[in-house]
């Protein structure tokens, strides 16, 4: 059984923002965004975490969390980056435009869960977020 370290960046805080659990403009969290832009973000896509797991196989992103992430930076006001990334991420969809839960980065191959419910529910959220005249932060 291998020991987890309590200072691993797990990108589920970003889901925590968007459930209002803090406040997304204090200092502490815009740092927690830097770190998660440098050491989880590919491309347009965002790890949830990237340590050795118990699970098998190398570790693919997790498709909600780039929603998130678009979420989040509607919420600090950085409109204009979460207009961009979120035009950019239909392209990582099937033919039809579902997701899996989680998207290979180097391949675009989808993996686990498909189609993933969370990640369409994230899309949705998040289209009404990047959406300026609906925010009220």
């Amino acid at each position: 059984m291998q020991a987890y370290d309590s200072d691993v960046l797990d990108a589920f805080v970003l889901r925590c923002a968007l459930s209002e659990a803090f406040d997304v403009n204090d200092p502490r969290f815009a740092s927690t965004m830097e770190a998660i832009d440098r050491e989880l973000l590919v491309d347009d896509l965002v790890y949830r975490y990237r340590i050795d797991d118990i699970m098998e196989g190398d570790g693919a992103t997790f498709a909600a969390c780039a929603f998130w992430h678009v979420g989040c930076l509607a919420m600090r006001g950085k409109f204009d980056e979460a207009q961009s990334l979120f035009d950019r991420l239909p392209a990582r969809g099937n033919d039809l435009g579902l997701f899996g839960e989680e998207i290979d980065a180097a391949t675009g191959e989808h993996r686990g869960n498909f189609p993933q419910g969370f990640t369409h529910m994230a899309i949705i959220n998040h289209a009404l977020r990047v959406d300026r005249k609906s925010l009220q932060y």
